[in-house]
C-alpha cells in the first residue's frame, strides 16, 4: 500500500507544469549553455517536485555547485551529506536508491557516493569541487553493484536491490534533517 501511495503521489506532483524553484536565467554567461539550474528556496529541502521516469540503469550529467554550497548549519548536522543526482532503485528511493551527494565539511565542498540499501544509507567519499566549476557524474547500476564515475574517479558500491523495474531519477535535494540555510544554487545539464 505504501508503495502505491508513493507512486500515485509522485504521478500527482509530476502534473504540475509550472515549478517555480527553477530558473531559466544564467547565473553567468559563461555557465549556462544547457545547464538548468535549480534552487533550493531557504528553509526547504526540495529544489522542486518533479517526476521522470527512465528505463535506463545509468544517468551522466555535468554539475556546478555554485558559491551558494557553502553554508554552516550546526556542528552536530554539518557533516549530513545533501544530495545531487541519481536513480531509484525500487518503487521507493528511500528503500534502494543511487546517488552523488555533497556537504560543506573540513572548509571544501566534498562529493560522495550515497546509496540506500534496504533503507539504510552508506557513503564513501570520493573527492571535493570548488564552487562554479563544472564536473562530470555518472552513476551505473549493475547487477550487483552501482558504479559511480566523478570525473576521472570510480567507485564502486554493493547493490542489494533486484529491481528490474522502470525508475525514476532524483534531482537536488538538502538535508538530512536541516533544511536550507540559504538559497542553494545547483546547475545540472543531463548528457
Amino acid at each position: 500500500m505504501k508503495q502505491i501511495f508513493f507512486i500515485f503521489f509522485l504521478f500527482l506532483t509530476s502534473c504540475n507544469s509550472v515549478n517555480p524553484n527553477i530558473i531559466d536565467e544564467p547565473i553567468d554567461d559563461n555557465t549556462n549553455d544547457g545547464f538548468t539550474t535549480y534552487v533550493i528556496k531557504k528553509g526547504e529541502h526540495y529544489s522542486g517536485y518533479r517526476f521522470e521516469i527512465t528505463s535506463s540503469k545509468t544517468t551522466e550529467c555535468l554539475a556546478i555547485l555554485t558559491e551558494s554550497c557553502i553554508y554552516t548549519i550546526n556542528a552536530e548536522d554539518q557533516c549530513d551529506i545533501n544530495k545531487l543526482f541519481g536513480l531509484s532503485d525500487s518503487n521507493d528511493h528511500s528503500e534502494h536508491s543511487a546517488r552523488f551527494g555533497w556537504r560543506y565539511y573540513n572548509d571544501r565542498i566534498e562529493i560522495v557516493s550515497y546509496v540506500r540499501r534496504n533503507g539504510s544509507f552508506y557513503y564513501e567519499y570520493m573527492g571535493s569541487v570548488n564552487p562554479n566549476e563544472i564536473n562530470r557524474y555518472k552513476i551505473e547500476i549493475l547487477d550487483t553493484k552501482y558504479r559511480f564515475t566523478f570525473n576521472d574517479k570510480v567507485f564502486d558500491m554493493d547493490r542489494t536491490s533486484n529491481f528490474s523495474g522502470s525508475r525514476y531519477r532524483l534531482y537536488p535535494y538538502f538535508g538530512g534533517n536541516n533544511v536550507a540555510p540559504h538559497d542553494v544554487i545547483i546547475k545540472i545539464k543531463m548528457i
